[in-house]
């Protein structure tokens, strides 16, 4: 009966990881949309329908080959500005290339800015 119960906790366990793994890895390579509507009398009237896209924490990953999909959706949105706000890159897996290689892409869509996070900082000795 021990052997039983023990057993049942270890495929349990080992469920419960599986499925925790999963999420946490289809979590990573998901491209998560969120937008807001901001109204504001203190806004001038040039910004009336202003599109800014944000783009963070990629840290290497492609979404499709040459991040086809994440550039397709970044058209789909026509932002009036993107604007990358770190960890492009990943400090354990630098890829210089892909990040490059998607931000000339993206550079063509709308005018584009970035600031660094952790990992841009933490690879060219800023920590």
């Amino acid at each position: 009966m021990k052997n039983k119960k023990t057993l049942r906790l270890v495929i349990l366990f080992l469920v419960l990881c599986l499925t925790l793994g999963t999420l946490i890895v289809y979590d990573n390579f998901k491209i998560d949309v969120t937008e807001y509507a901001i109204e504001s009398v203190d806004l001038p009237k040039n910004f009336d329908g202003f599109k800014i896209v944000q783009i963070s924490d990629l840290h290497n990953a492609e979404f499709g080959k040459n991040n086809k999909k994440l550039i397709d959706d970044i058209k789909d949105a026509k932002p009036d500005v993107i604007i990358f706000t770190g960890d492009m890159i990943d400090g354990n897996r630098t890829d210089i290339d892909v990040t490059v290689n998607f931000a000339q892409k993206v550079t063509q869509i709308a005018p584009t800015y970035f600031v660094t996070g952790n990992h841009e900082a933490g690879i060219y000795g800023q920590y």
